[in-house]
């Protein structure tokens, strides 16, 4: 069923309100505890497993072996598959990626996490990018987590696919889109979107099937989603739309 405009509830928020829902939360506690970290670098065109030990091809992998905490720092470019994968663990993954990754595969993903079960989390500061048939980044656990921090997410199909509801944070700076679909897709669950940089979508620039809640900065202020509808949730649970009023 097509959204229409007539769907969202109107709402204005303060500018502190809908900033601090489109940034990242601070450590409660000062130090922040130290955790295990894994670090692939370098650049190839073999597929990246987030499961990886230990090097291959033409990255190398430093830190714990077995953390699920990564980061990627280089440049992959992966033909006919996901660009990085989690190999459909049971595990959920936070990866952090810090260079560039394409496919130009049929369907595939620049970032695939596949586990059913648990949700991940994917913060990018590069670029993710997929061909005109696949999708930038797609997250199929429960309460799957984008945060795009300054980068560039692109898809054909959809730019950011939540498979079972989460949450996508665009800060000022980032760019999600898709050429011919999706900018962002949250479905089968509720979803939450805080934009305060540009999302677009050759179709719906934000669909919520399930319903959720979008925090949009003003478009006079630089902030934009488009194109088609926005916001869009169910018959049964619209979602609701918040605009950050222009700075004075």
């Amino acid at each position: 069923m097509a959204c229409a405009w007539s769907r969202f509830t109107a709402v204005t928020m303060g500018p502190l309100a809908v900033a601090a829902a489109a940034q990242l939360l601070p450590c409660p506690a000062l130090p922040c505890p130290a955790y295990a970290q894994k670090i692939i670098s370098g650049d190839g065109i073999a597929q990246i497993d987030l499961r990886q030990p230990a090097s291959f091809s033409t990255y190398t992998v430093t830190g714990d072996p077995a953390s699920t905490d990564v980061t990627f720092i280089g440049s992959a470019f992966i033909a006919d598959t996901d660009a990085v994968t989690d190999g459909g663990s049971a595990r959920s993954y936070v990866f952090r990626n810090r260079g560039t990754i394409r496919t130009s595969g049929t369907k595939s993903a620049g970032v695939l996490l596949g586990s059913a079960d648990a949700g991940s989390t994917v913060v990018n500061t590069g670029l993710v990018e997929s061909d005109s048939t696949g999708d930038g980044i797609r997250i199929r656990g429960m309460a799957g987590v984008v945060r795009n921090q300054g980068g560039a997410i692109h898809g054909g199909t959809t730019g950011v696919l939540l498979e079972r509801g989460g949450t996508v944070t665009n800060l000022a700076g980032s760019v999600i889109g898709a050429s011919s679909g999706h900018g962002i897709s949250v479905v089968n669950d509720g979803g939450s979107v805080a934009n305060a940089g540009a999302i677009s979508g050759g179709l719906i620039g934000v669909l919520l099937d399930s319903g959720g809640n979008v925090a949009n900065g003003s478009t006079d202020g630089g902030t934009t989603i488009a194109t088609g509808a926005t916001g869009c949730g169910s018959a049964a649970a619209a979602a609701t739309w918040s605009t950050m009023p222009a700075a004075r």
